[in-house]
């Protein structure tokens, strides 16, 4: 939990008072409430739909579907949308400093659509509707919001040649950077040039 909320306040960045106040980190770019009643969603039987034939999306799917499941609930829910339709526009799945991570999530009391340029942007946009869900009702707010990451790279260091950290927390901390959408991992693994390794196989080298 303190790994997850010191790379959260790392991607914190203040926003003017008058924006609607939603549980977002980082706060996205423009966001306006729609004037409607919230929407309420099943955990167990919200889907996502997209006609984008990506196997990293089908993935990131998977992963916010295990999310969604964490949290018990046992009150009756009265379910007004029952998916989030996802639209990227460019399927190039190359991921550089200059990749757009644009998105528009538009959630209203019976549609959610999350229209992105990239499966990144789609990313992005997954994320923050996972955090506009309110998990004791299972309730969202009706909202449009218009995002872009502020700078290209947003990374952090790990040092583990001076400082040991388990396989466990290590996927816990990359887990984190992707919920705080950075993009950049430093990964500092030895302190001396060079270091052995074991192959599994004989290799080939030309």
């Amino acid at each position: 939990m303190i790994l997850v909320l010191v790379l959260c306040l790392l991607s914190v960045t203040v926003h003017s008072e008058d924006l609607p106040q939603l549980p977002l980190v980082p706060y996205p770019q423009h966001v306006a409430l729609i004037s409607s009643p919230p929407a309420i969603i099943d955990p167990l039987r919200f889907t996502f739909s997209t006609k984008s034939k990506s196997i990293l999306l089908k993935e990131v799917f998977d992963r916010y579907h295990k999310y969604l499941k964490l949290h018990d609930f046992v009150q009756k829910l009265d379910v007004t949308l029952p998916d989030l339709e996802v639209v990227i526009k460019d399927p190039n799945e190359e991921l550089l400093l200059e990749t757009s991570e644009n998105y528009t999530l538009t959630v209203q009391t019976n549609s959610a659509v999350l229209q992105a340029d990239t499966v990144f942007g789609a990313m992005r946009g997954i994320e923050t509707f996972s955090q506009l869900i309110n998990t004791y009702n299972y309730s969202l707010p009706t909202v449009k919001i218009k995002d872009y990451p502020r700078y290209k790279f947003r990374g952090f260091m790990l040092d583990t040649g001076r400082h040991y950290l388990s396989v466990g927390v290590l996927k816990q901390l990359i887990r984190a950077a992707s919920w705080s959408k950075l993009n950049v991992l430093h990964w500092h693994i030895v302190t001396i040039p060079r270091f052995h390794t074991a192959a599994p196989a004989t290799l080939n080298f030309v």
